[in-house]
């Protein structure tokens, strides 16, 4: 999440914003952010791409 909130302080975009762009409502983001619910993947990953992140996954190889 702390990605997240940079990208959104660099880009100097709020959590209304992100609602807009990604189709979420604004309490669902701020509740993810909030850490009051663990988003699920799809979730988290319309945010990522609204604000260009990129999420690898890899092995602890």
């Amino acid at each position: 999440m702390l990605q997240i909130k940079k990208k959104m302080l660099d880009i100097d975009i709020g959590q209304r914003e992100i609602a807009e762009m990604t189709g979420l409502t604004q309490p669902a983001i701020s509740r993810m952010f909030n850490m009051d619910t663990i988003p699920r993947i799809d979730t988290l990953l319309k945010v990522l791409y609204a604000l260009g992140i990129e999420m690898k996954i890899g092995s602890k190889e």
